[in-house]
């Protein structure tokens, strides 16, 4: 903020400086400049005391994302540790060290800007890794559910099987969206669940998408979030159009609407 500095008579000295007890000439002729330390400290404290304040209200916020993304990932039910490595050895840093000197005491400020910084690095890091999670739907939230995942009747043999993912009823020639960012590994047709594509989002966290009409990715291919891989349709072992989605970690099958649900829950599809 500007300040003004201003002549100020011996007789009637500004409020915080110390005046002698009889004016003198030199006095009269140094007033000026102590008074515009005077108000230049009293507006540099002002300003650390707002910004003091905006970093503490930043911190709050970034905090509270921080905290957002790391309870959407444990709704998830993964294991924190996995990605936690694998963010480490993908964080590419570096450099030669430069100590700090030890003899010039950090401010308030200082340490509260350290402190923002960290958690924003933290919050930002958690964010990347969310994104990579299939919390999103394969199809819009028209489209019901006919078959969960576990223990079913099994459409054919009507005897009791394991589902290992979710089938989603919808019109054939219905486009089928990536759940979330990655590379197919799978695209062609296998066995009974037809055309199908799989992809691979990292950390051998991978979805399945099956009895496609059409696949409309090749094997390589890195895929966006919402990019449409297919189209609904009925191949394979099936009795009608639908969509058979389905959520592996390391090849084992894992219940996709643990996915979708943290994802509705904490508004990330």
């Amino acid at each position: 903020d500007p300040f003004e500095l201003r002549s100020i008579a011996p007789s009637a000295p500004r409020a915080g400086v110390d005046a002698p007890a009889k004016s003198n000439s030199a006095w009269v002729k140094d007033a000026p400049a102590t008074v515009a330390v005077v108000a230049l400290r009293e507006t540099t404290d002002r300003i650390e005391r707002q910004q003091l304040s905006v970093l503490e209200g930043l911190e709050r916020t970034v905090r509270s994302n921080a905290r957002r993304w790391s309870d959407l990932f444990a709704e998830t039910g993964l294991n924190a540790g996995r990605y936690a490595n694998s963010s480490k050895q993908a964080s590419g840093q570096g450099g030669p060290l430069v100590p700090l000197a030890s003899n010039r005491p950090s401010s308030p400020f200082e340490l509260r800007l350290t402190q923002v910084q960290t958690a924003l690095l933290q919050a930002e890091r958690m964010r990347r890794i969310v994104d990579t999670l299939p919390v999103n739907r394969p199809l819009s939230s028209e489209h019901d559910i006919t078959s969960g995942y576990g223990a079913r009747h099994d459409p054919f043999t009507r005897g009791l099987a394991m589902h290992t993912g979710i089938d989603f009823r919808a019109p054939s020639g219905t486009p089928a969206r990536a759940t979330a960012p990655g590379k197919v590994v799978e695209s062609d047709w296998v066995g009974g669940y037809g055309n199908m594509v799989e992809i691979d989002h990292g950390n051998g966290l991978t979805t399945r998408y099956a009895h496609l009409s059409s696949i409309e990715v090749d094997v390589g291919q890195a895929i966006i979030k919402g990019q449409i891989i297919g189209r609904v349709g009925s191949t394979g072992r099936s009795t009608g159009p639908h969509l058979h989605y389905e959520t592996r970690l390391d090849g084992d099958p894992m219940d996709p609407m643990r996915f979708v649900r943290a994802g509705q829950k904490f508004g990330a599809n």
